[in-house]
């Protein structure tokens, strides 16, 4: 199964919609977002997937209207500051990046992966049984190029897509 992460798109609507083009062209159907939409308006784009969404920085004054428009589509789900999901065995782990003790929280369960944003920079990194995650930013201040990642959970394959 191949699931794409994306972050911090920052109601930039023309790189959000770029981005859900390439994860469409390669099949993914599953989307994992670490935050940082900034307004429900973002939601309408990503009819057709089902989402994974948490909580960013930026979307704290959000936060009502975010949960109202992600129940408004039937595979849409809110995870708030950040919580664990299990796909095909692996536990899946997601949260913006920006609240420590989330983290903290999720690194203890041991997920297979924990995937954030926040920071607007790439990574991925192992650290013990937990590989780390950062899809880098497609909207805001831009550290790197834009990017997303697609991640085949059957083979631990992690492809970087810069747009």
């Amino acid at each position: 199964m191949k699931i794409g992460i994306l972050s911090d798109t920052h109601n930039d609507s023309d790189m959000t919609q770029r981005a859900l083009s390439e994860f469409r062209q390669r099949g993914v159907q599953t989307l994992f977002h670490c935050g940082d939409l900034t307004s429900a308006e973002m939601i309408k784009h990503y009819q057709g997937f089902e989402v994974y969404f948490v909580r960013g920085n930026m979307d704290r004054h959000h936060v009502q209207s975010l949960k109202t428009a992600i129940a408004a589509q039937r595979e849409a789900h809110w995870l708030g500051k950040g919580d664990t999901v299990e796909l095909e065995g692996k536990l899946i782990a997601i949260t913006h990046g920006d609240r420590e003790g989330v983290f903290e929280n999720l690194v203890f369960a041991e997920p297979d992966y924990i995937f954030t944003g926040h920071t607007h920079r790439r990574r991925d990194q192992r650290v013990g049984p937990t590989r780390l995650i950062n899809p880098g930013a497609l909207g805001g201040v831009n550290y790197e190029t834009r990017s997303i990642c697609i991640l085949d959970l059957s083979n631990d394959q992690l492809d970087v897509i810069q747009l």
